[in-house]
């Protein structure tokens, strides 16, 4: 038999567990929270964020399109400087051909003047002496003939007034000729002028002819070719 304690909670019967109890309303729900009041201080903290954001992200592109804009500038100048320092090249090699140009063409007028005041200088001269004495003309036979020695048919072309200084010296210049010899005057040759005539060739000593062969060795030696001025 069971006894009953006062105070007790009682046991469930045996047949039927705990006993049910009445539920109240409402009963056996979780209970949800009350919505979050939003704070004036978070609202501030996300438009900070959203500011730092924006700003980062102004401040890089800003970078990169300023970088990309003054690559650009830099190329630019670049480009624009070597041109120019072509164009300085260029005129550089211009100036230098052009001086180097009219450096030998003043070098070749000079030359030139020398060439010419040198052979007047040398015709005064040569005219001078074989007008003054005829024992020149002489002389410049006498040398001839020893050049045509042996030749047969030997003939001396002078100026008539040349021709009786040779006439004088015949036997002579026929010993130097190493046979006999024809002496000729002729009007066309100038006082002073010989041409030696042979079967085996001629030798001109005209005054023209010796002038032609001293300016052509005068321009030779100052490297302005065979031409006359």
């Amino acid at each position: 038999m069971s006894r009953v304690i006062k105070g007790s909670v009682p046991l469930p019967a045996a047949s039927g567990g705990w006993p049910e109890l009445p539920l109240r309303r409402g009963a056996g729900r979780r209970e949800e929270a009350p919505p979050r009041r939003s704070c004036p201080a978070d609202g501030e903290a996300a438009r900070q964020e959203e500011y730092r954001a924006g700003y980062e992200e102004g401040h890089r592109r800003g970078y990169e399109e300023g970088l990309a804009e003054g690559r650009g500038q830099a190329e630019a100048v670049l480009r624009e400087a070597e041109e120019r320092l072509r164009q300085v090249e260029a005129a550089r090699a211009d100036l230098e051909r052009t001086l180097e140009e009219e450096r030998a063409r003043l070098l070749e007028e000079v030359r030139e003047d020398v060439a010419r005041l040198a052979m007047a200088v040398a015709r005064r001269v040569l005219e001078r002496e074989l007008t003054v004495s005829a024992e020149d003309v002489l002389a410049l036979v006498d040398r001839l003939l020893e050049e045509a020695r042996g030749r047969e048919g030997v003939r001396v072309r002078v100026h008539p007034r040349d021709g009786f200084a040779l006439e004088a010296q015949r036997e002579a210049l026929a010993a130097r000729a190493g046979g006999p010899l024809e002496i000729v005057g002729d009007a066309t040759l100038s006082p002073g002028d010989a041409v030696i005539e042979t079967a085996g060739g001629t030798w001109d000593a005209r005054l023209e002819t010796r002038l032609a062969g001293a300016e052509q060795g005068l321009r030779a030696g100052l490297g302005l070719g065979g031409e006359q001025a």
